[in-house]
């Protein structure tokens, strides 16, 4: 069976449509070592320049490692942004696909594969759109304009090429055409989780962000109809998927492209009312497009958490002005948001857009200081090509990195509090089997959190009446604790961390005994996924350590 590796860069809705390809290419083994694919694909960001530069990293990678006439793909964002300079930067590419033909790639995939087998590419270089074995969409594919009518001068290609690169044959580039996908139902391959996925409710953007040069290649606002997503809802539910995160660039706008005012809200109502899936939470609201009436339908919601991700890029109204963001005050969102019972409040910023002045710095500093987010990220200003704020000019980088390093400590400290708070206290949480830091550990998150993006909750313990109701009469109560084996209080307890105490051969069962010699099963050999009560046991270093209780 063939194989093929996929590297799926940037953000969640990026992945679901790494997801849809994988759905496919079903008669492909998927590898996570890249050197046995027979097919890489890297589905690429073109957010900003540093997602860019890993993004081209990843490309030259997968060109120096890959095995002799496996096929390269590269697609997403950054080629839907650069195909001509990526394609002239880069010609050992095979495939060029933007966002617009996720839903294609088996097709695309197999052209190429027969198109090579009858010999029908050259040895030379892409030097022409001419050449008959390329498949382009000129209307898609300009080079981007700015204001001015230059040309973008694409200043992230700059990468370094291998010099072997250069001497071996360059294949011709299949590139496809460049309108957004919008998933119907396509089938996809979920990742990462047996119990959550991500729902895309719509692609593209109608907001004017200076700083976002998204709406240039993800075009406007297109959103799915409710139908199609209580359809996907009802298929990922019969799979098991119980847990989901509604995503797209704008959520709360939801259907205003389709005329119909309120769709988000429409939309949570008609999914409490399907029923299929047991919880949920928003991804990416816009403060213009989001109000009071839809935060108390969050609030209200037996499925939806009160989880609020709204990205609020800055507080200071001269600063959102300049950004072309709805600069009506935040705060009355923010505030009535937290006033909401078990409320989890998400948000991001950018520090050093070209017009903050020192005194829009400490206003944002003082304000992130007080209202402590559950979680906030902070993006240092990336100038885009494209863009309004792009013609402006730049904070000098050291300002910018003096800046964002002074966010990213108010933020380590506002953490460390809120996670020192949680101490002894009972949350309701998923449990997705072992968790990456050691299988020592599970992992565990809090229901209201996003997977991956909020953290985890590493879990040591588990009752052994939990472990007995669940039919693990076998098991004792072990805790991946300290640095050697030692008898707790509790004759039934263990406390073990080291991975290769009495470790059993070919197999990742960690095996101790009680003092009669009795053999335990550690939580390394447990497989326990689900819905659990989770007690809040350590916190350290921004590190949570929980004990399932029920």
């Amino acid at each position: 069976m063939k194989k093929v590796h996929v590297i799926s860069l940037g953000c969640s809705k990026n992945l679901v449509d790494s997801e849809v390809m994988l759905g496919r290419l079903c008669e492909y083994e998927i590898t996570s070592e890249i050197k046995e694919a027979d097919v890489i694909i890297i589905n690429t960001c073109g957010f900003i320049e540093a997602a860019k530069s890993e993004s081209l990293g990843h490309i030259f990678e997968a060109l120096n490692v890959r095995k002799k006439g496996a096929l390269l793909v590269a697609s997403g964002c950054l080629i839907a942004r650069y195909a001509q300079e990526i394609k002239k930067l880069i010609p050992e590419i095979d495939i060029m696909t933007g966002v617009g033909d996720f839903n294609k790639i088996d097709s695309m995939i197999e052209s190429k594969i027969t198109e090579s087998k009858r010999n029908l590419y050259s040895k030379n270089t892409l030097d022409s759109k001419k050449d008959s074995n390329i498949i382009e969409s000129k209307a898609n594919f300009e080079v981007k304009k700015d204001s001015k009518n230059t040309e973008s001068k694409g200043v992230f290609i700059e990468s370094k090429r291998d010099s072997k690169l250069d001497s071996k044959p360059q294949p011709k580039v299949i590139i496809s055409s460049n309108k957004v996908f919008l998933n119907d139902n396509e089938k996809r391959v979920i990742t990462g989780s047996k119990i959550h996925a991500y729902v895309k409710i719509s692609e593209g953007c109608n907001q004017s962000c200076s700083f976002c040069a998204i709406p240039t290649f993800k075009g406007k606002l297109q959103s799915r109809s409710i139908d199609s997503i209580l359809k996907e809802l009802e298929n990922l539910a019969t799979q098991g998927f119980q847990d989901i995160s509604f995503i797209a660039q704008d959520t709360s706008s939801f259907l205003l492209d389709l005329g119909v005012k309120n769709g988000l809200l429409k939309l949570i109502n008609a999914v409490e009312a399907q029923g299929a899936i047991k919880t949920a939470r928003i991804l990416y609201l816009y403060p213009s497009s989001t109000d009071f009436a839809l935060l108390d339908s969050i609030a209200n919601s037996e499925i939806f958490q009160n989880y609020f991700d709204m990205p609020i890029q800055h507080i200071s109204q001269r600063v959102l002005r300049d950004m072309n963001r709805s600069y009506k005050d935040v705060r009355f969102l923010l505030d009535y948001m937290k006033k909401i019972p078990n409320a989890f409040v998400r948000s991001s910023v950018i520090v050093g857009y070209p017009t903050e002045s020192e005194s829009d710095f400490e206003e944002l500093c003082e304000f992130l200081s007080d209202y402590k987010f559950d979680r906030l990220n902070v993006f240092e200003y990336s100038s885009e090509e494209g863009t309004r704020a792009g013609l402006l000019k730049e904070l000098p980088k050291m300002i910018r990195t003096k800046r964002i390093n002074k966010i990213k400590r108010i933020i380590a400290k506002n953490q460390k509090e809120l996670f020192k708070s949680m101490l002894g206290q009972v949350f309701p949480c998923i449990i997705e089997g072992k968790s990456e830091v050691s299988p020592m550990f599970l992992s565990s998150r809090d229901v209201r959190w996003g997977r991956e993006i909020d953290g985890e909750i590493l879990i040591n313990d588990v009752s052994f009446s939990l472990l007995e109701s669940l039919g693990n009469k076998d098991s004792k109560n072990l805790q991946a604790k300290d640095s050697n084996i030692s008898q707790g209080k509790d004759s039934n307890i263990l406390r073990v961390e080291d991975s290769n105490i009495l470790k059993t051969k070919n197999s990742n069962i960690l095996m101790a005994k009680d003092s009669k010699n009795t053999p335990f099963t550690s939580l390394d050999s447990m497989n326990l996924e689900g819905y659990f009560n989770v007690k809040i046991t350590e916190s350290k270093d921004n590190i949570l350590v929980g004990k399932v209780v029920g």
